[in-house]
């Protein structure tokens, strides 16, 4: 219902600016339902999400900072309170997305060395949609509007090393909320896409 909301908020002048406010509270929100169908908590579970919001935050920094990652870009407003330019709630957009993808690839393949390949592949897919809407709604900029290619490929590395860390680090690869919650992220930015660009 959030995403939903999210859609038509996000979309109509007279809502969008109420609507940016929440954004950051909809990720804290959904990284914290997720977790809740975590089955299995422990030392080496709290590792990964602490390795992976804090690579998530300290890559985007990187980023920014040398636009040799991702290119060149920078954060808008809407994402919320930031460290050095890089808001703090990116961290648990890389973390939600890395156990949701991670999740998927170990349900839905036998194949081990495949899994963290498929998960990234699946992170780099998502990306591509959020690319347009980020920058129509002031997640963020690049230079000259154009996202460039190597932003897919440092995204594929950088969530195939969080994959890895996954698969070291969760011992209990499953959760019944992880699959609803990508194709709830995927469809609520390809509706954002379409709502862009047809209406």
């Amino acid at each position: 219902m959030m995403h939903l909301a999210g859609i038509i908020g996000l979309n109509w002048q007279v809502t969008q600016p109420l609507f940016t406010i929440l954004v950051p509270l909809n990720l804290l929100a959904t990284t914290l339902l997720l977790l809740l169908f975590q089955p299995v908590f422990g030392t080496s579970f709290y590792l990964f999400c602490i390795i992976c919001f804090v690579t998530g935050y300290l890559i985007e920094l990187a980023g920014i900072k040398t636009g040799i990652i991702f290119g060149y870009y920078e954060y808008g407003s809407t994402l919320g309170w930031k460290i050095a330019g890089v808001p703090v709630i990116i961290g648990c957009n890389w973390l939600t997305l890395i156990y949701c993808t991670g999740v998927i690839a170990n349900t839905y393949l036998r194949t081990t060395w495949l899994r963290p390949i498929f998960a990234s592949l699946l992170m780099v897919l998502i990306d591509y949609f959020i690319e347009p809407v980020a920058m129509y709604l002031d997640f963020w900029s690049w230079q000259d509007n154009i996202v460039p290619f190597h932003n897919y490929l440092g995204w594929f590395i950088t969530s195939f090393f969080l994959q890895l860390v996954f698969s070291a680090l969760v011992p209990v690869r499953q959760n019944s909320m992880a699959l609803p919650v990508y194709l709830i992220q995927f469809a609520f930015f390809l509706s954002c896409n379409l709502l862009y660009y047809f209406l």
